[in-house]
Protein backbone atom coordinates (compact mmCIF):
# COMPACT_ATOMS: atom_id res chain seq x y z
CA UNK A 1 0.00 0.00 0.00
CA UNK A 2 2.77 2.21 1.06
CA UNK A 3 4.15 1.54 -2.46
CA UNK A 4 1.49 2.78 -3.85
CA UNK A 5 0.44 5.72 -2.17
CA UNK A 6 4.82 6.50 -3.20
CA UNK A 7 4.07 5.86 -6.78
CA UNK A 8 0.88 8.20 -6.84
CA UNK A 9 2.55 11.10 -5.26
CA UNK A 10 5.63 10.60 -7.38
CA UNK A 11 3.52 11.18 -10.62
CA UNK A 12 0.63 13.24 -9.39
CA UNK A 13 2.15 16.93 -10.07
CA UNK A 14 3.88 16.21 -13.38
CA UNK A 15 0.50 14.61 -14.22
CA UNK A 16 -1.35 17.51 -13.16
CA UNK A 17 0.97 19.98 -15.07
CA UNK A 18 0.63 17.38 -18.47
CA UNK A 19 -2.93 17.79 -18.10
CA UNK A 20 -3.59 21.72 -17.88
CA UNK A 21 -0.84 22.01 -20.78
CA UNK A 22 -3.18 19.53 -23.20
CA UNK A 23 -6.42 21.42 -21.84
CA UNK A 24 -4.84 24.89 -22.95
CA UNK A 25 -3.56 23.42 -26.24
CA UNK A 26 -6.98 21.82 -27.20
CA UNK A 27 -8.78 24.99 -26.33
CA UNK A 28 -6.28 26.93 -28.37
CA UNK A 29 -5.54 29.07 -24.78
CA UNK A 30 -2.04 31.10 -25.27
CA UNK A 31 -0.22 29.20 -23.22
CA UNK A 32 3.07 31.79 -22.50
CA UNK A 33 1.01 35.04 -23.11
CA UNK A 34 -1.25 33.64 -20.17
CA UNK A 35 1.17 32.35 -17.72
CA UNK A 36 3.01 36.08 -18.14
CA UNK A 37 -0.09 38.23 -17.29
CA UNK A 38 -0.85 35.67 -13.68
CA UNK A 39 2.70 36.13 -13.58
CA UNK A 40 2.57 39.46 -13.38
CA UNK A 41 -0.81 39.78 -11.42
CA UNK A 42 0.71 37.92 -8.93
CA UNK A 43 3.57 39.82 -8.58
CA UNK A 44 1.86 43.03 -8.01
CA UNK A 45 -0.55 41.09 -5.40
CA UNK A 46 2.91 40.73 -3.82
CA UNK A 47 4.09 43.72 -4.09
CA UNK A 48 0.89 45.38 -2.31
CA UNK A 49 0.83 43.09 0.83
CA UNK A 50 4.57 43.75 1.38
CA UNK A 51 3.87 46.53 3.99
CA UNK A 52 0.68 44.35 5.77
CA UNK A 53 3.54 41.52 6.02
CA UNK A 54 6.14 44.06 7.58
CA UNK A 55 3.53 45.07 9.94
CA UNK A 56 2.63 41.84 10.84
CA UNK A 57 6.09 40.38 11.61
CA UNK A 58 7.09 43.95 13.76
CA UNK A 59 4.16 43.32 15.88
CA UNK A 60 5.38 39.46 15.85
CA UNK A 61 8.65 40.55 17.35
CA UNK A 62 7.43 43.08 19.61
CA UNK A 63 5.20 40.74 21.49
CA UNK A 64 7.61 37.86 21.32
CA UNK A 65 9.48 39.82 23.18
CA UNK A 66 9.64 40.46 27.35
CA UNK A 67 10.09 44.07 27.42
CA UNK A 68 6.28 45.28 26.38
CA UNK A 69 4.60 43.05 28.44
CA UNK A 70 6.85 44.44 31.74
CA UNK A 71 5.11 47.74 30.89
CA UNK A 72 1.66 46.31 30.64
CA UNK A 73 1.93 43.85 33.91
CA UNK A 74 1.40 46.75 36.44
CA UNK A 75 -1.87 48.21 34.79
CA UNK A 76 -3.08 44.67 34.34
CA UNK A 77 -2.96 43.79 37.95
CA UNK A 78 -4.68 46.92 38.68
CA UNK A 79 -7.79 45.61 37.17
Amino acid sequence: MYEIITQISRWAIPMMLLVIILMAFFRRVPVYETFVQGAEAGFSTAIKTIPFLTGMLVAVSIFRLPGPWICWLPAYHRF
